[in-house]
């Protein structure tokens, strides 16, 4: 199966984003699978800052637009690739990390984890049911809630076959943020 792990590293550079782009660089060649960081933006999609939970200083420091769904263009490699991984910037993989991709079997379209189920500090616990309060608590939808708050997925590390395509409905990056 032919793999993808893409990463969006647009803006400001820094040590730390550095750093962990090159440990995913280096766990792709591990694990066989070829690595993409889109360092420019393509679909420079402004959302409206008065209705975004992001900041203004978020949203000037990008240049107007949110990189986050930039993340969308890894769709446009699913002609090519079997499985797609989209791994945020600030991700450092450990050398002795297994491969996501053995983690999605074929039944599945999509992988992600339940930000609520990682193992926790007591300090991060207050702040999820604080986040999810602040995100969730107005959008009319079953998020499942408990004493750590809504059941949301983490979207830092993703993984998709090739079926999520079904639920793209042939749309573009674009046409699909």
């Amino acid at each position: 199966m032919k793999k993808l792990i893409y990463q969006v590293y647009v803006g400001k550079k820094s040590r730390l984003y550095n750093h962990c782009t090159k440990s995913v660089v280096e766990y792709a060649k591990k694990i066989g699978a070829v690595h993409i960081c889109q360092t420019e933006p393509i679909l420079r999609i402004k959302p409206d800052i008065f209705t975004t939970n992001r900041s203004r200083e978020s949203y000037e420091k990008y240049g107007g637009y949110l990189p986050i769904f930039e993340k969308e263009n890894a769709f446009s490699w699913f002609h090519k690739y079997d499985q797609i991984a989209i791994i945020d910037a600030d991700v450092y993989i450990r050398e002795n990390s297994p491969s996501i991709f053995d983690e999605l079997t074929e039944e599945y379209d999509f992988g992600g984890v339940v930000e609520r189920s990682a193992p926790i500090e007591n300090w991060y616990k207050q702040k999820l049911l604080q986040y999810s309060q602040m995100q969730f608590s107005n959008i009319q939808v079953d998020w499942k809630w408990n004493d750590l708050g809504a059941e949301f997925i983490n979207m830092g590390i993703m993984v998709m076959n090739k079926s999520f395509e079904k639920y793209l409905n042939t749309q573009s990056p674009r046409a699909f943020s």
